[in-house]
Protein backbone atom coordinates (compact mmCIF):
# COMPACT_ATOMS: atom_id res chain seq x y z
CA UNK A 1 0.00 0.00 0.00
CA UNK A 2 2.97 2.44 0.42
CA UNK A 3 4.08 1.48 -3.20
CA UNK A 4 0.93 2.95 -4.52
CA UNK A 5 0.84 5.93 -2.41
CA UNK A 6 4.07 7.20 -3.48
CA UNK A 7 3.48 6.64 -6.75
CA UNK A 8 -0.30 8.37 -6.49
CA UNK A 9 0.60 11.44 -4.89
CA UNK A 10 2.70 12.63 -8.28
CA UNK A 11 0.19 11.95 -10.26
CA UNK A 12 -2.46 13.60 -8.16
CA UNK A 13 -0.12 16.74 -8.12
CA UNK A 14 0.06 16.74 -12.03
CA UNK A 15 -3.16 16.42 -12.20
CA UNK A 16 -4.11 18.87 -9.93
CA UNK A 17 -1.78 21.59 -12.12
CA UNK A 18 -3.15 20.54 -15.23
CA UNK A 19 -6.53 21.23 -13.74
CA UNK A 20 -5.68 24.72 -12.40
CA UNK A 21 -4.19 25.84 -15.65
CA UNK A 22 -7.07 24.53 -17.47
CA UNK A 23 -9.15 26.41 -15.42
CA UNK A 24 -7.09 30.05 -14.86
CA UNK A 25 -5.89 29.80 -18.51
CA UNK A 26 -8.25 31.36 -21.32
CA UNK A 27 -7.99 32.09 -25.09
CA UNK A 28 -6.74 35.03 -26.51
CA UNK A 29 -10.01 35.90 -28.11
CA UNK A 30 -11.71 36.01 -24.27
CA UNK A 31 -8.69 38.02 -22.87
CA UNK A 32 -9.88 40.34 -25.92
CA UNK A 33 -12.79 40.35 -24.98
CA UNK A 34 -12.34 40.80 -21.48
CA UNK A 35 -10.67 44.18 -22.51
CA UNK A 36 -13.56 45.48 -24.53
CA UNK A 37 -16.04 45.12 -22.28
CA UNK A 38 -14.31 46.59 -19.20
CA UNK A 39 -15.02 49.98 -19.79
CA UNK A 40 -17.05 49.68 -23.27
CA UNK A 41 -16.02 53.32 -24.54
CA UNK A 42 -12.87 53.91 -26.32
CA UNK A 43 -11.80 57.03 -28.08
CA UNK A 44 -10.94 57.41 -31.98
CA UNK A 45 -7.30 58.99 -31.02
CA UNK A 46 -6.60 59.11 -34.54
CA UNK A 47 -8.06 58.38 -38.04
CA UNK A 48 -5.67 58.41 -41.79
CA UNK A 49 -8.61 58.07 -44.54
CA UNK A 50 -8.52 58.17 -48.82
CA UNK A 51 -12.31 58.89 -49.83
CA UNK A 52 -13.10 58.71 -53.53
CA UNK A 53 -15.99 60.51 -54.82
CA UNK A 54 -18.44 60.46 -58.53
CA UNK A 55 -20.93 61.86 -59.05
CA UNK A 56 -23.44 62.17 -61.61
CA UNK A 57 -26.13 65.31 -62.12
CA UNK A 58 -27.68 65.42 -65.27
CA UNK A 59 -24.72 64.96 -67.75
CA UNK A 60 -21.99 66.19 -65.48
CA UNK A 61 -19.62 63.58 -64.43
CA UNK A 62 -17.62 65.09 -60.80
CA UNK A 63 -14.89 62.96 -59.77
CA UNK A 64 -12.06 63.17 -57.16
CA UNK A 65 -9.86 61.77 -54.57
CA UNK A 66 -8.99 63.25 -51.16
CA UNK A 67 -7.31 61.98 -48.00
CA UNK A 68 -6.53 63.41 -44.51
CA UNK A 69 -6.31 62.43 -41.22
CA UNK A 70 -8.57 63.32 -38.01
CA UNK A 71 -7.68 63.24 -33.65
CA UNK A 72 -10.32 63.09 -31.73
CA UNK A 73 -12.55 62.06 -34.55
CA UNK A 74 -15.14 60.02 -32.38
CA UNK A 75 -15.83 57.08 -29.94
CA UNK A 76 -16.64 53.58 -29.79
CA UNK A 77 -19.04 51.42 -27.60
CA UNK A 78 -18.90 48.09 -27.18
CA UNK A 79 -21.46 46.30 -25.40
CA UNK A 80 -21.05 42.79 -23.90
CA UNK A 81 -23.37 41.32 -25.83
CA UNK A 82 -21.21 41.60 -28.73
CA UNK A 83 -22.85 45.12 -30.22
CA UNK A 84 -21.85 48.62 -30.30
CA UNK A 85 -22.32 51.81 -31.75
CA UNK A 86 -19.89 54.48 -32.99
CA UNK A 87 -19.84 58.27 -33.98
CA UNK A 88 -16.71 59.12 -36.26
CA UNK A 89 -16.26 62.58 -38.25
CA UNK A 90 -13.90 62.46 -40.98
CA UNK A 91 -13.45 65.29 -43.86
CA UNK A 92 -16.20 67.15 -41.65
CA UNK A 93 -18.83 64.07 -42.60
CA UNK A 94 -20.18 62.59 -38.86
CA UNK A 95 -20.80 59.25 -39.32
CA UNK A 96 -22.43 57.33 -36.88
CA UNK A 97 -23.83 53.48 -36.80
CA UNK A 98 -24.44 50.25 -34.83
CA UNK A 99 -22.38 47.34 -35.07
CA UNK A 100 -21.84 43.84 -34.35
CA UNK A 101 -18.57 42.79 -33.11
CA UNK A 102 -16.24 39.30 -32.40
CA UNK A 103 -13.32 38.10 -32.00
CA UNK A 104 -11.33 35.47 -34.49
CA UNK A 105 -8.59 33.23 -33.50
CA UNK A 106 -5.93 35.61 -33.95
CA UNK A 107 -7.48 38.47 -31.74
CA UNK A 108 -8.79 40.26 -34.45
CA UNK A 109 -11.77 42.38 -33.28
CA UNK A 110 -13.87 42.32 -36.53
CA UNK A 111 -16.58 45.33 -36.50
CA UNK A 112 -19.29 44.84 -39.11
CA UNK A 113 -22.14 47.85 -39.04
CA UNK A 114 -25.44 47.05 -38.79
CA UNK A 115 -27.05 50.22 -39.84
CA UNK A 116 -26.77 49.94 -42.72
CA UNK A 117 -29.37 47.23 -43.62
CA UNK A 118 -31.98 49.10 -41.46
CA UNK A 119 -31.73 52.11 -43.06
CA UNK A 120 -32.21 50.60 -46.91
CA UNK A 121 -35.43 49.10 -45.72
CA UNK A 122 -36.70 52.53 -44.34
CA UNK A 123 -35.14 54.76 -47.59
CA UNK A 124 -36.66 52.44 -49.93
CA UNK A 125 -40.32 52.45 -47.89
CA UNK A 126 -40.10 56.02 -48.16
CA UNK A 127 -39.24 56.30 -51.55
CA UNK A 128 -42.03 54.50 -52.37
CA UNK A 129 -44.03 56.76 -50.72
CA UNK A 130 -42.40 59.95 -51.70
CA UNK A 131 -40.96 59.62 -55.53
CA UNK A 132 -38.80 63.10 -54.89
CA UNK A 133 -36.94 61.19 -51.87
CA UNK A 134 -33.60 60.22 -51.62
CA UNK A 135 -32.65 56.76 -51.01
CA UNK A 136 -29.15 55.88 -49.66
CA UNK A 137 -27.41 52.58 -49.18
CA UNK A 138 -23.91 52.46 -46.92
CA UNK A 139 -22.08 49.17 -45.13
CA UNK A 140 -19.03 50.12 -42.95
CA UNK A 141 -16.49 47.47 -41.60
CA UNK A 142 -13.61 47.55 -38.97
CA UNK A 143 -10.59 45.22 -38.15
CA UNK A 144 -8.72 45.95 -34.80
CA UNK A 145 -6.17 44.20 -32.78
CA UNK A 146 -4.80 44.99 -29.35
CA UNK A 147 -1.84 47.21 -29.60
CA UNK A 148 -1.30 48.54 -26.04
CA UNK A 149 -2.68 47.78 -22.50
CA UNK A 150 -5.25 50.06 -23.62
CA UNK A 151 -4.97 50.59 -27.24
CA UNK A 152 -6.73 49.33 -30.15
CA UNK A 153 -5.19 50.15 -33.69
CA UNK A 154 -6.36 48.68 -37.27
CA UNK A 155 -8.00 49.92 -40.14
CA UNK A 156 -11.43 50.13 -42.08
CA UNK A 157 -13.76 50.55 -45.00
CA UNK A 158 -16.95 51.73 -46.45
CA UNK A 159 -18.98 52.80 -49.03
CA UNK A 160 -22.18 55.02 -49.69
CA UNK A 161 -24.80 55.29 -52.51
CA UNK A 162 -27.47 57.79 -53.06
CA UNK A 163 -29.95 58.43 -55.78
CA UNK A 164 -32.08 61.55 -55.76
CA UNK A 165 -35.06 61.19 -57.76
CA UNK A 166 -35.99 64.56 -57.62
CA UNK A 167 -33.27 66.05 -58.58
CA UNK A 168 -31.83 63.28 -60.98
CA UNK A 169 -28.59 62.92 -58.57
CA UNK A 170 -26.29 59.28 -58.51
CA UNK A 171 -23.58 59.85 -56.14
CA UNK A 172 -21.13 57.53 -54.53
CA UNK A 173 -18.32 57.43 -52.74
CA UNK A 174 -15.71 55.00 -50.75
CA UNK A 175 -13.91 55.61 -47.97
CA UNK A 176 -10.95 53.36 -46.85
CA UNK A 177 -9.77 53.89 -43.19
CA UNK A 178 -5.98 53.31 -43.56
CA UNK A 179 -5.24 53.45 -39.88
CA UNK A 180 -7.68 53.69 -36.72
CA UNK A 181 -6.69 53.76 -33.22
CA UNK A 182 -8.77 53.93 -30.21
CA UNK A 183 -7.74 54.34 -26.55
CA UNK A 184 -9.50 53.69 -23.56
CA UNK A 185 -11.73 56.21 -21.89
Amino acid sequence: MNFKTKNMKPLFTLFSLIFILSITSCSEEKKIERVLHRTGSWQVAELEWTMTSQGITDTSLLQGVISGSETNAGTFFFDKDGTGNYAITYNQIPKNGFFRWSVNNSGTVSIIETTSLINSIINTTLSWVNEDYSVFQEAYSFAINQTGEKIFTGDGGGGLQIFNAGETFLGQYGVVFDYIKLVEN
